[in-house]
């Protein structure tokens, strides 16, 4: 829970200065994405940001998220995921 209180603190702390959207990928692989999906929503709408929130089913499913939001959004937020966690180690 701490660890959603920060994200939710540093999103409210983002200048809406040229971000009217950002692009949230995530996977619901455990309770946490939820979590932090439902306090980043709320410091969004007192910025007045839009979120797109595709869902992942794969670790391949991330480039076509990009590619096909890449023109919509100004900032990408990665939601903490073990799913993510594991494709960033696969690379390393």
């Amino acid at each position: 829970m701490r660890q959603c209180l920060k994200k939710t603190r540093l999103a409210a702390e983002i200048p809406p200065r040229g971000i009217k959207t950002i692009l949230v990928p995530v996977t619901f692989d455990t309770p946490a994405p939820k979590l932090n999906l439902e306090d980043l929503r709320q410091a969004a709408e007192l910025k007045g940001i839009n979120l797109i929130i595709p869902e992942l089913s794969s670790p391949e499913d991330m480039p076509k998220a990009f590619e096909e939001n890449r023109q919509k959004v100004d900032a990408v937020f990665m939601v903490h995921s073990i799913f993510i966690i594991k494709k960033l180690i696969r690379h390393d």
